[in-house]
């Protein structure tokens, strides 16, 4: 990027917002992307007397104030550290919620207490972030003001399925995802940990009575430990200013939140429905795994994205490069999701074709790839649009009037797997080639 002394009546050093995406940066290809994500194209750089944004940031890096970027720039071992972290955090979440489950229960109501404790978390999760992101801890500790109207719609659920599993999921799954944002320490992972162990071989060794109390009383300390974190975030700020500290914006976040996780339970409904008890529980397992190996990969990915971005010299060739990081990034999650898939067909639904299993958990890994990449890339929109559209997908396609029991479901699994991964390592990279994501 070569920078023009030219300077328009626009000058951006009158522009408070820009000085500000660009001393927080850590480089100029990261100033490109802040300035960017601020709303400014090539034609708003053009208006301020520079060709494109690339030639506005690096003329306004030449005159940035000095920072201290050191504390501003993670490496790449932290962020996966982090990322591993979490993983550990949502897999062990799994196994407490399982074992809250009462003796034979169908896998209806294991779905329906998943999906629950799913939806709770990304709405808490993106009502936290989109606080945090703004700069005001004090009302993310306001984030779970969706909490309590979501645990009564989860009352409701545990009631109409007969099951209380689902009530301590969404205790959980909310508590945890408080913890995870705003404390993410080696103690509440080792915490996280011991606590499914505990679960797992109370459930096992002793009894599924036993496995449920642990469960419950381990759901309730996270809860505990979620308060007293919030409590600390909040401050000496009083309750009379809560109306003020939660924004419009994260209400929409919350939603966003609730909707994008509606989109990917509505995926796995439509693939419980059409390929049976089973052969879910294989593709279950396989997706679960999905899920927890996206947040390394997609961290990996994002790191190499933007250490392609750095060092290649020209702007047309960057997107290009990593375009192709951000395809391949998906294909990793995808092939790893289905050499899981092939292990856990042998498991739980041998009589299955492998094939079938194999495409259905490729729709669950590139939709759950797909959505993590549009929200990594800044936009949670983009990621609730696109899990209700992969639902709605599923659900046309799932619907098509073939002939004979067997044509529909293998013909309608081909299409929705062939269709999801081209759909989504298109958008994987058109969205990892956005400055944004550099």
């Amino acid at each position: 990027m070569s920078a023009t002394t030219s300077h328009a009546a626009g000058s951006p050093a009158n522009l408070p917002d820009l000085n500000f995406a660009v001393n927080s940066a850590i480089d100029p290809y990261h100033a490109a992307a802040r300035i960017e994500s601020q709303g400014y194209s090539d034609a708003a750089a053009k208006r301020l007397g520079w060709n494109t944004v690339f030639e506005l940031a690096s003329a306004m890096w030449e005159l940035r104030e000095p920072q201290q970027t050191a504390q501003q720039s993670r490496g790449t071992s932290d962020l996966l550290v982090n990322a591993l972290w979490r993983t550990i955090v949502l897999v062990a979440g799994v196994l407490i919620s399982l074992a809250c489950l009462s003796p034979g229960a169908s896998p209806a109501q294991v779905f329906v207490t998943g999906a629950t404790g799913w939806v709770c978390s990304q709405a808490v999760s993106a009502g936290i972030w989109r606080a945090i992101v703004r700069g005001h801890h004090a009302s993310a500790a306001l984030a779970v003001w969706t909490a309590p109207a979501l645990l009564a719609i989860v009352a409701i659920v545990s009631l109409a399925i007969g099951q209380t599993a689902p009530i301590w999921w969404a205790l959980w799954a909310v508590s945890a995802s408080v913890l995870v944002i705003l404390r993410l320490r080696p103690l509440l992972v080792i915490a996280a940990a011991a606590g499914a162990a505990l679960t797992t071989v109370a459930a096992t060794l002793v009894s599924p009575e036993a496995g449920r109390i642990v469960g419950v009383a381990v759901a309730i300390a996270a809860t505990i430990a979620a308060a007293v974190v919030l409590n600390q975030e909040f401050g000496s700020h009083t309750l009379a200013t809560a109306r003020r500290l939660v924004t419009p914006d994260m209400v929409a976040a919350a939603v966003l939140g609730a909707m994008q996780a509606l989109g990917q339970v509505g995926v796995l409904a439509v693939l419980l429905l059409m390929t049976g008890e089973q052969a879910f529980a294989a593709i279950a397992v396989a997706g679960l795994v999905a899920g927890a190996i996206s947040d390394p990969l997609l961290e990996l990915k994002r790191s190499a994205v933007h250490r392609i971005a750095t060092t290649v010299v020209s702007a047309t060739a960057a997107r290009r490069a990593t375009a192709i990081a951000g395809a391949l990034g998906t294909c990793a999650i995808v092939v790893i999701a289905a050499g899981v898939a092939v292990l856990s067909r042998a498991f739980f639904a041998p009589e299955e074709a492998l094939w079938h299993v194999v495409a259905a958990t490729c729709v669950v890994a590139t939709v759950t790839s797909g959505t993590g990449v549009l929200l990594r890339a800044g936009s949670a929109a983009g990621a609730t649009a696109f899990a209700l559209g992969a639902a709605l997908l599923c659900a046309a396609v799932g619907l098509m009037p073939l002939t004979g029991v067997e044509i529909t479901v293998l013909a309608t699994v081909a299409s929705l797997a062939a269709l999801t991964l081209a759909f989504t390592l298109a958008l994987s990279a058109r969205m990892m080639s956005r400055p944004a994501a550099w």
